[in-house]
């Protein structure tokens, strides 16, 4: 390349290449872009790792759902569905919040209430939980 400065009428210049972020270490404003770029480039790193996580969160509960549905299954044919979640109790006279689960069975038959509090029982044993809140339709 040097040896074609001649051919542009650039005979005496000299050529620097710089690629990528080398440029910038010239001078104290690109430093500081530098370091704006490195700071959001580990901070969105930081937010996918987050959503990753909260991801894999989600996938683990329901697989822990579907669990459940299939081991309630065997004992409880006339179960149709299940709804399970975490959820947050928000009580009226304080301001702390309380987390539970919430499941909510439906059978295809009335349950009776031994066998309701066979399944909460279950329940919170299986979950390892005792907050936790069943609704039997």
């Amino acid at each position: 390349m040097k040896s074609k400065l001649g051919g542009f009428n650039l005979k005496g210049t000299s050529l620097q290449i710089k690629q990528g972020f080398s440029y910038l270490t010239d001078n104290t404003e690109n430093n500081n872009q530098l370091n704006e770029l490195s700071k959001a480039l580990v901070d969105k790193e930081s937010e996918i790792s987050r959503l990753k996580l909260k991801l894999d969160s989600m996938t683990t509960k329901n697989k822990i759902g579907m669990q459940l549905f299939s081991e309630l299954k065997i004992s409880y044919p006339d179960l149709k569905d299940i709804i399970i979640n975490e959820s947050t109790t928000l009580i009226d006279t304080s301001s702390v919040k309380q987390t539970i689960f919430l499941a909510v069975l439906d059978f295809k038959k009335p349950v009776s209430s031994k066998e309701k509090i066979k399944i909460e029982e279950w329940l919170k044993v299986r979950l390892k939980e005792n907050k936790i809140k069943v609704i039997f339709e």
